[in-house]
């Protein structure tokens, strides 16, 4: 459960109040009368009005009913007798008299002069009713058909209602109206264990108090770090060229991030995966367009007919890696679950953002800097080597093509090897999560990823509810000091300072019946359980009593457990029959279900290829899914047979993996659209294309390297720096750009190929549209004067 406004720390108890109540509501004074709420019940339900902008709870009752009629004339009796005290002692206040409603009332244990001294039934009373706000009325001698009271809102004692007092006194209002306004339940509920889930991000700046300086926290650490590196590498490569990438990849994300905080998006752990994919896209966009920048330069082109050129040849492919990002994050809103939100949200409005940025934002930062006449002819300051320009004036042909051009990465031996790879290894991710789901009721990764352990103390009395002290307990816990050689006693920490806060619980009662001479006799066992914030403390640690309060202990250091017995048996005083430490193990459940995030990651995958058979045909878009495909399988498959201890939240990662894998995919298909469009043989026989593709995806790696080598570091940097319960994220995203690299550079051609060569064989016949049957012109008549034939150029 989680809230929006997160300064009321109490709403989690009211949750808890919401999920375990069940009816039983009564009326009593504090004499002890009682008039159960479902003899008063009223057609009208319980509602909140308000009186000078201030709530008020109003509940319908049965006036009429005798009993209620005697819980109400008692108070009246009570708070006469307590003016006719205050009339003759005028310096003592009056005291107000009240009626009370209850929750969960028990008719043979509940009371209110029981209530006095036991807190935990003392918070069973939801809502004092004023008694001189209930009156009969003089002309009809009824009393109201409805009991009134306002809630209090002067929290802090200040006697003055500012904005937010008001806000949190409708919000109990509301919460008390729902209570009374709801059914009974056939059974009773109550909360054994309840804890607040760690959260697994921070924010970003921590504050602190206003003494303390601005303390960075580990996501906003890893961020910035994450710019520096990135920003270093960019400038290492592109030089200038670079200030116009680093700004609009900057842009893109905080822009995105202001969108989702305008939209009311939760900024949860999704939703910074969301901006680091979003950055990758934006990235990526803009080192396509430099690699198609420099190639025009190698063509022999000025800096400004490069970048003029470059704009041209990008547009489609920057289009597309966004188109990616939209597509995927789309459908992960869709199907993947609520706790993704945060991530569809920085996808698409991250991918709408970064394609309008580095369509029209790149081409104007970049017309500026090619176009300033000092800059003209300076190759190097854009990372372009200036020997390697040819000089169209000398007729020199283009001779390099990138630092990867002349490289195979396509063999026999290479792609053999990788597919039987990567085939056993995608087969093996299917048998495991198959098995692996089945066995653990749909778990499919490594339980004790989502388990943590959490020591307890259990103090057990048999029959006896008003054995249980927090005060004793504590005290207990505080004497009993944990054990390290060579330090003194007094430099000793205790057991009771690892209590967690609210970690005294008492549990729901256990009944046993057992047969003493015959005769079945029912015990109750009450369970009182102290919770600590860590699990270093076990059995095997070894603690001290301290003597001064427990003069008789042993100065031997000994177990928990032990120490425990020994206090029961000496200073027990019967009111304890046992207490226990215990390592109790939980499940902390997973925040999604893996099947929804796979699933809408996989429509988005087919949706994507559809759009790559339209853009670069049929036996391009197959092999792109196969690719994205496989390549999110194996990465999920590392996971699941490893065991890697993760939860189902890493799968956060998985479109992102994805979304990397299909924007190199663009790169290679891209760049052999370009290469065909310039070709100038017109061959369409299949060897001329086999050439032109493996050639495309051995010059195209030179934009690759750097989109894997800036996409890997981000992930090295958050993995390192962010916080650590988010490390297996980037771990996850780490490995599947390695398997996209792999992968992708090795088979996507020959899958490709594989399939240019199937889909030659289908032969469709399509009968040709019949024309339509021109009229014939009627002949112009000719002169018998020569007519002057007119060339272009000649005449002139």
């Amino acid at each position: 459960v989680s809230f929006s406004d997160a300064s009321s720390n109490d709403h989690y108890s009211l949750i808890s109040n919401y999920l375990t109540f069940n009816g039983a509501l009564a009326l009593t004074d504090s004499s002890d009368k009682v008039v159960l709420m479902d003899q008063l019940r009223s057609e009208k339900k319980a509602y909140v009005t308000e009186e000078n902008s201030l709530p008020k709870i109003v509940v319908p009752v049965n006036q009429d009913n005798p009993e209620f009629q005697a819980v109400v004339e008692s108070a009246h009796k009570e708070h006469e007798s307590k003016e006719s005290e205050g009339s003759s002692e005028s310096e003592e206040e009056n005291t107000t008299t009240y009626i009370y409603l209850w929750y969960d009332f028990d008719e043979k244990t509940d009371s209110y002069t029981a209530a006095q001294e036991d807190e935990t039934m003392a918070k069973k009373i939801l809502i004092p009713f004023d008694i001189t706000q209930y009156s009969k009325d003089e002309d009809t001698g009824k009393y109201p058909d409805e009991l009134v009271t306002s809630v209090n809102i002067d929290t802090n004692e200040d006697k003055s209602a500012s904005v937010e007092e008001v806000r949190e006194g409708f919000y109990r209002a509301k919460y008390y109206v729902n209570l009374l306004n709801a059914g009974e339940l056939d059974y009773k509920v109550t909360f054994l264990y309840s804890s607040n889930v760690d959260a697994t991000i921070e924010p970003f700046i921590n504050l602190g108090s206003f003494q303390e300086n601005v303390a960075l926290t580990a996501t906003l650490r890893a961020f910035i770090i994450s710019i520096l590196l990135v920003s270093c590498v960019l400038v290492f490569l592109y030089r200038l060229s670079s200030l116009s990438g680093i700004t609009l990849t900057l842009t893109s994300v905080f822009a995105t991030l202001g969108f989702m905080v305008l939209f009311g998006v939760e900024i949860n752990t999704a939703a910074i995966v969301g901006l680091i994919i979003s950055s990758i896209v934006s990235l990526a966009c803009f080192i396509v367009y430099q690699n198609k920048f420099k190639n025009e330069a190698y063509r022999g082109r000025s800096l400004k007919k490069a970048n003029s050129e470059a704009m041209k040849k990008s547009l489609l492919p920057i289009v597309d890696i966004n188109v990616v990002s939209i597509i995927i994050g789309a459908f992960i809103y869709l199907i993947g679950g609520i706790a993704m939100r945060g991530l569809s949200a920085a996808l698409v409005l991250g991918g709408v953002i970064s394609l309008l940025l580095n369509t029209l934002g790149l081409r104007g930062m970049m017309w500026m800097v090619t176009n300033t006449t000092g800059l003209t002819g300076k190759y190097q300051h854009f990372g372009i080597d200036e020997t390697k320009v040819p000089n169209l004036s000398n007729e020199e042909k283009q001779t390099y093509y990138g630092s990867f051009a002349n490289s195979q990465f396509v063999s026999k031996k290479n792609t053999k090897i990788v597919g039987i790879i990567a085939t056993v290894l995608t087969v093996a991710t299917i048998v495991g999560v198959s098995v692996f789901g089945a066995v653990n009721k749909g778990q499919i990764f490594n339980a004790k990823a989502s388990q943590s352990v959490a020591t307890e103390i259990y103090f057990e009395a048999v029959d006896r509810k008003d054995a249980f002290s927090e005060n004793t307990i504590q005290k207990l816990l505080d004497n009993m000091l944990i054990y390290e050689e060579g330090k003194e006693t007094s430099a000793l920490k205790s057991v009771g300072s690892h209590i967690i806060k609210d970690g005294f619980l008492v549990p729901e009662t256990l009944s046993e019946k057992v047969k003493v001479d015959d005769v079945t006799v029912e015990h109750i066992h009450y369970f009182y359980i102290v919770t600590l914030d860590t699990n270093t403390i076990n059995n095997d640690t070894l603690v001290l009593l301290n003597t001064s309060e427990y003069p008789s202990a042993s100065t031997t250091p000994q177990s928990v457990n032990a120490a425990l017995e020994y206090y029961i048996s000496e200073y027990g005083n019967a009111s304890l029959d046992s207490a226990l430490l215990k390592e109790n193990t939980k499940l902390t459940p997973d925040a999604i279900g893996w099947g929804d995030i796979t699933l809408a990651t996989f429509i988005g995958i087919v949706i994507l290829s559809v759009y790559f058979a339209l853009r670069y045909r049929p036996s391009r878009a197959i092999a792109a899914l196969l690719g994205m495909s496989v390549t999110s399988a194996i990465t999920l498959g590392v996971f699941v047979l490893t065991r890697f201890p993760i939860t189902s939240y890493v799968l956060a990662m998985l479109p992102g993996v994805a979304i990397i894998s299909a924007i190199l995919m663009v790169v290679i298909m891209n760049k052999e659209r370009d290469m065909i469009l310039e070709d100038r043989s017109k061959e369409n026989d299949f060897a001329h294309k086999e050439e032109m593709m493996l050639n495309a995806n051995s010059m195209s790696f030179d934009a690759n390297a750097v989109i894997v080598a800036v996409s890997a570091l981000i992930a090295i940097m958050f993995f390192g720096f962010s916080a650590s319960a988010t490390s297996s994220f980037y771990t996850f995203l780490f490995i599947g750009i390695a398997i996209a690299l792999c992968l992708i550079i090795t088979l996507f051609v020959p899958v490709a190929l594989f399939f240019i060569k199937l889909l030659s064989r289908v032969n469709i016949n399509i009968k040709p549209r019949k024309s339509k049957k021109k009229k014939s012109k009627p002949k112009a008549s000719k002169s018998a004067e020569p007519e002057e034939a007119i060339f272009i150029g000649i005449n002139d």
